[in-house]
C-alpha cells in the first residue's frame, strides 16, 4: 500500500506521531510532504520512504485547480491522510474528486477534551491500538556530548526561565559535567542574552539528531527538540511550564518530566546523582 501524508505540525507533534507511522508502514510505503528538515527524520527512522515540501508538490492548488505536479504525487496514492483542520470538508472532497484514493482528514492536535496522551490520539486516527514510544539510533557522529541543555522552545510561555538553565550550568560545572548548550534560531531572536560555553548549532534536524544521540543527558523545555532527545533513547529531562505533560510529555523509561517547578536543580542534581 501506497500512503501519502500531509503534515505541517511542529516538531514534537509530528514525532509524537511516530509510534503511529510505524505501526502504518508495516503494511506499505510512507511517503510524507510538508516540511522536508523535519520530515526527512522519519525518513532517516526508516518509517517513511521520501519527503518532500507542499510546494514542491503544489498542494496549494489543491484549493483551486489542481496542477499536474500535484496530479502526479496523488496519482499512485491508495492512501492519502492529511493532518489540516478541514472543518468544511473542502480539503477531503477536493481530493476525494481527483484521486482514486481513500482519504482521511484529521485535525493535527487533540480535541480539547481529549484526556489521554497525544501520541493515543494520533494512533486511534489510524484505528490502531495505544502503540509504544518509537526509539531508533541516528547515522553516527563524531561528536561526543555530556549534558546537553536546551533553554527554548517555539513558545516562550513553556520556558523555564534562562537564569535557572545558567544556575543549573554553573551547579553542572562546579560538579565536574561539561554543558553544552543546543541553541535554534528561535532562541537567539527571543533570548536577550545567550549563554556562554559551547554550543551545539546544527544544519538540519537530522544532523542535529545525530549529534544529540551522543549525549550522556539532555535536559530542556517542553519542545520538539526534548521530543527528539527522548525518541533517540537520551536520558531526558523535560521541564513543562505551561502545556499538560499527561498529554504533551515525551514517553519512556529514561524520561523525567517536572511540571511548573519554580527552581528544579536541586531535585536534577539529586536525579542525577550529583547531590551534596
Amino acid at each position: 500500500m501506497y500512503t501519502l501524508m500531509i503534515n505541517t505540525g511542529g516538531i514534537g507533534d509530528f514525532l509524537l506521531t511516530f509510534p503511529a507511522i510505524k505501526a502504518l508502514s508495516q503494511s506499505g510505503t510512507i511517503h510524507l510532504a510538508g516540511y522536508p528538515d523535519r520530515l526527512q527524520l522519519a525518513v532517516d527512522a526508516g518509517i517513511a520512504t521520501t519527503a518532500l515540501s507542499l510546494d514542491a508538490i503544489g498542494f496549494d492548488s489543491v484549493f483551486t485547480q489542481p496542477n499536474k505536479r500535484l496530479l502526479q504525487v496523488l496519482r499512485p496514492a491508495d492512501k492519502i491522510i492529511v493532518w489540516m483542520e478541514d472543518s468544511d470538508q473542502t480539503i477531503r472532497k477536493n481530493l476525494e474528486a481527483i484521486t482514486r484514493a481513500n482519504v482521511h482528514v484529521f485535525d493535527p492536535l487533540p480535541p480539547e477534551k481529549f484526556a489521554h496522551h497525544a501520541s493515543n490520539y494520533y494512533s486511534q486516527c489510524f484505528g490502531f491500538p495505544s502503540q509504544p514510544p518509537f526509539r531508533w539510533t541516528p547515522k553516527s557522529s563524531t561528536k561526543r556530548l555530556d549534558i546537553v541543555l536546551h533553554p527554548g522552545s517555539g513558545d516562550s510561555k513553556k520556558n523555564w526561565p534562562l537564569e535557572n538553565f545558567e544556575d543549573l550550568a554553573t551547579q553542572l560545572a562546579l560538579k565536574g559535567r561539561e554543558i553544552t548548550w543546543c541553541i535554534g534560531p528561535a532562541e537567539v531572536e527571543r533570548i536577550p542574552h545567550l549563554p556562554s560555553g559551547q554550543l551545539l548549532q546544527s544544519t538540519s534536524l537530522c544532523q542535529l539528531a545525530q549529534e544529540l544521540a551522543t549525549a550522556q543527558q539532555y535536559i530542556g523545555n517542553d519542545s520538539g527538540i526534548t521530543h527528539l532527545a527522548a525518541s533517540l533513547d537520551v536520558p531526558t529531562i523535560s521541564l513543562f511550564n505551561h502545556t499538560n505533560p499527561s498529554i504533551w510529555a515525551p514517553k519512556g523509561e529514561n524520561v523525567t518530566v517536572f511540571h511548573q517547578a519554580n527552581h528544579p536543580t536541586e531535585q536534577i542534581l539529586k536525579l542525577l546523582n550529583l547531590h551534596q
